[in-house]
C-alpha cells in the first residue's frame, strides 16, 4: 500500500508528501478500526459549532493584487491536492492568462470576504486526510486542505503585516517564508555552539483541532481584522475532513 501511493504522488508530482511516506513506517489501511482512529482524534466535532455565519451583504476589500500574485509565484507547485484534485501548479498556469488571473482574484476576492454560498464553502472546507503509521503504535493525520482556501490565506497574510506582528517574532509559521527550514538550521547551528545544553521539544497531542474557536476569532477581531471574514466563513462550522475508505471511496467525518 504505501509502495502504490508513493508512486501514485510521484506520479502527480508531490515530491515532498511522496518523501514524507518514505520516511513514515507507511500508509494506515483503508479499514473500520483506521477510520473509527481519525475520528477519535477529531476533537472539535459538532459539538464545538459556533453560532452559525451571517454572509455579508456588501463587499469586503478582498485581496492586495500584488500579495496574491507573490502568494501565488511562491507556492509550493508541487503541493499534494485537497479532494477536488486542484493544486497550486494547477492555478500557476493562470499566470501567463491576464483574464484568467483576473478570474483568480475575482474568486479570491469572495473566499477572502466570505461572499460565497453555503454549498461553495462546503466544498472548500473539505480537507482529505493521509493516516500515517507512527513509531510507536497509533496514527498520524496528515490534512491537505483545498488550495483555493490556502491561497486566498497565503496572500492575506502576506499583505496584512499586522497579523504577522500580532503572532510575535519568535514564531516561524506565520509570514516567515522557509520558515521549517530556517527553525532547523537554527537549531542546529545553536546546539553546536552550545554542545554542554539541553534542548526539549514539546509535542501538543492533537494540538490544531483542541484550539478554541472562539479565542481564535476573538483573537483575530483585536489583532487582525482583515483575516476576521475568511476566519468565520470556516470555523463557524464543523470541520469536515475526507478518508478514502476500502472501496476507495471518499468518507466523510466531522
Amino acid at each position: 500500500a504505501l509502495a502504490n501511493e508513493v508512486q501514485r504522488r510521484v506520479h502527480k508530482a508531490a515530491w515532498r508528501s511522496a518523501a514524507s511516506l518514505l520516511q513514515s513506517r507507511g500508509v494506515a489501511p483503508p479499514t473500520k478500526a483506521t477510520r473509527d482512529a481519525l475520528q477519535r482524534k477529531l476533537v472539535g466535532g459538532p459539538g464545538d459549532l459556533l453560532p452559525p455565519r451571517v454572509r455579508p451583504a456588501s463587499t469586503g476589500s478582498g485581496v492586495n493584487r500584488d500579495a496574491l500574485f507573490k502568494a501565488l509565484s511562491s507556492a509550493p507547485s508541487a503541493s499534494a491536492p485537497g479532494p477536488t484534485g486542484w493544486r497550486f501548479a494547477h492555478i500557476q498556469a493562470f499566470k501567463a492568462h491576464p483574464r484568467a488571473l483576473a478570474w483568480v482574484g475575482g474568486l479570491c476576492d469572495r473566499i477572502a470576504d466570505g461572499d460565497v454560498p453555503e454549498s461553495t464553502v462546503d466544498l472548500l472546507a473539505l480537507t482529505k486526510l493521509t493516516p500515517l503509521l507512527k513509531d510507536g503504535g497509533g496514527i498520524r493525520p496528515v490534512a491537505e486542505g483545498e488550495c483555493w482556501r490556502k491561497l486566498t490565506a497565503r496572500a492575506l497574510v502576506r499583505h496584512k503585516t499586522t497579523s504577522v506582528a500580532a503572532v510575535g517574532s519568535h514564531q516561524y509559521g506565520a509570514g516567515r517564508p522557509g520558515g521549517a527550514e530556517t527553525l532547523v538550521h537554527a537549531v542546529q547551528v545553536g546546539s553546536e555552539a552550545r554542545p554542554g545544553h539541553a534542548w526539549v521539544q514539546l509535542d501538543v497531542a492533537n494540538a490544531f483541532p483542541s484550539v478554541s474557536r472562539r479565542a481564535v476569532l476573538d483573537a483575530l477581531a483585536e489583532y487582525a481584522p482583515a483575516l476576521l471574514p475568511l476566519a468565520e466563513t470556516f470555523l463557524r462550522r464543523a470541520s469536515s475532513f475526507v478518508f478514502q475508505g476500502a472501496g476507495g471511496l471518499g468518507e466523510i467525518l466531522e
